[in-house]
């Protein structure tokens, strides 16, 4: 009897490597060697049986879940990268001290300006040196990403939403 195809069927652990290694290598035959004994096959005998294995549909859904997964962190952390840009390039890092000059207690600041901080030195004086991160560093790869500057360096303009949700 043989089997009815279907993507919800579960995948063997010889065809998990697989959808794996293909999607690492980007290779189907050599995914396919990773994932199964081919020491005695020929080289297209591995090409054709790599290719009926991404035919499967259960496989093809495995590794579209696969690529979707990747996409969706690649995309939290390109948000998350440029969430920390502005935050580096846009806080008030004066407010990280009192009245008095003094560095105020870092449970007392806020992440955005712990975020600010680069490095915070002590002395043998007493004295506290804190070193910021660099903003024009911050405001370049921001810039950068959001392309605003052309290869001439002439401002373009864009509109960006600074607004942040409470």
């Amino acid at each position: 009897m043989k089997k009815k195809p279907t993507k919800n069927r579960r995948l063997t652990p010889k065809q998990a490597l697989f959808v794996v290694k293909y999607f690492e290598l980007q290779n189907a035959a050599a995914a396919y060697r990773e994932a199964y004994h081919t020491t005695r096959m020929k080289p297209a005998t591995v090409y054709v049986r790599a290719c009926e294995e991404l035919k499967k549909p259960h496989v093809q859904a495995a590794y579209e879940e696969l690529v979707a997964q990747s996409r969706a962190e690649c995309l939290l952390d390109k948000a998350r990268l440029v969430e920390e840009w502005t935050t580096q390039a846009f806080t008030d890092v004066l407010n990280v001290f009192d009245n008095d000059g003094k560095l105020r207690p870092m449970e007392q600041l806020t992440r955005e300006q712990r975020a600010c901080i680069k490095r915070v030195k002590r002395h043998e004086n007493g004295s506290v040196e804190v070193e910021f991160v660099d903003r024009q560093k911050a405001l370049e790869a921001l810039s950068k990403y959001l392309g605003l500057f052309d290869k001439a360096d002439e401002p373009q303009r864009v509109v960006i939403d600074v607004w942040r949700t409470a």
